[in-house]
């Protein structure tokens, strides 16, 4: 119950963080169609996504819902990661660092 104060409040947070992004990413001249795309995929998925999802809960559970949910929002995600990789010819580069070594010496403790 501790969680759900600052789930709430990074909700509500990602909702208008994402919406400023939008609106300021946009020309004026577009805002409005823009905005009622952004509204459709935001709000309009939820009549066709939340019966699936109760219906999986209900089925199988509430943690295979949270999972299912989770794995396809990560599949949307590097679908979209993919898409904009291929779109702007940018790579990903991973680079591993060696961990840094703490020494503690006698004057420390």
């Amino acid at each position: 119950m501790a969680l759900l104060v600052p789930t709430g409040f990074f909700m509500v947070f990602f909702a208008q963080a994402a919406n400023q992004r939008v609106q300021l990413g946009v020309d004026a001249a577009f805002r409005g169609r823009v905005m009622a795309l952004w509204v459709l995929v935001f709000l309009g998925t939820n009549p066709v996504g939340a019966p699936l999802i109760g219906w999986v809960a209900e089925r199988f559970g509430a943690g295979a819902s949270i999972w299912m949910g989770g794995l396809i929002s990560l599949a949307a995600a590097l679908t979209a990661l993919t898409w904009q990789l291929r779109r702007s010819g940018a790579r990903l580069r991973f680079r591993v660092l060696p961990m840094p070594r703490f020494y503690v010496t006698s004057t420390d403790c």
